[in-house]
């Protein structure tokens, strides 16, 4: 399964901001404030005029949606199968398309598409949580991770299939404080929340 992933104007030129200011950024699922709106920003007289600034491919599988933190795009797939699936993060230039850096880590075990039908659980669906300082996202196998911005490396991963035996895993994460918030359904059926501390990953 190929797909591409299309930077519309949405995230530059279809959003005029009140005055000369900057656009905001969208730094998680719902933006900057969590309920789906940019303050102080309105979308361009006609949509239809609207056209792609730039496409980049798909590499893997995956429904991620985006954030945009600092000129940059943040998103997620997932690539090979069985034993040889890993989750990626992948970073692009907001203005070009243009491919930054990506971080991949080996994440074995076969999705569950054919169990449940849905394409969507071939690959992640959720949207990364991006600070100024690291970035927080989970991959299709339930594996939370946390990267750091300024290395690029792993600061630390959970994995929430084995730690707390949950089987559906797609929200997005919630920062709130000092805190990573996580919710699943568990294997024997129910939700349940888990909060990690976001400086090192602490249950």
């Amino acid at each position: 399964m190929r797909q591409t992933i299309i930077a519309l104007c949405l995230f530059a030129t279809c959003l005029w901001m009140a005055g000369d200011a900057p656009a905001q950024d969208w730094p998680c699922y719902g933006g900057p404030n969590h309920n789906g709106a940019i303050d102080d920003a309105a979308v361009a007289p006609d949509p239809k005029a609207m056209a792609a600034l730039w496409k980049a491919p798909m590499l893997g599988r995956g429904f991620s949606g985006l954030a945009v933190v600092d000129g940059k795009v943040f998103f997620l797939d997932r690539r090979g199968t069985g034993d040889a699936g890993q989750d990626v993060l992948r970073v692009l230039e907001l203005a070009t398309g243009k491919a930054l850096r990506e971080y991949s880590h080996l994440a074995p075990g076969d999705t569950d598409e054919d169990k449940t039908g849905l394409r969507a659980r071939t690959g992640p669906v959720s949207v990364p949580t991006v600070t100024a300082t690291h970035v927080y996202f989970a991959g299709a196998k339930g594996v939370l991770y946390c990267i750091d911005r300024r290395t690029h490396r792993l600061a630390w991963k959970r994995d929430l299939r084995v730690s707390l035996n949950w089987k559906v895993y797609s929200l997005s994460r919630l920062l709130i404080d000092d805190l990573v918030v996580v919710s699943g359904t568990l294997e024997e059926g129910g939700d349940m929340g888990k909060a990690f501390r976001a400086a090192d990953g602490d249950p």
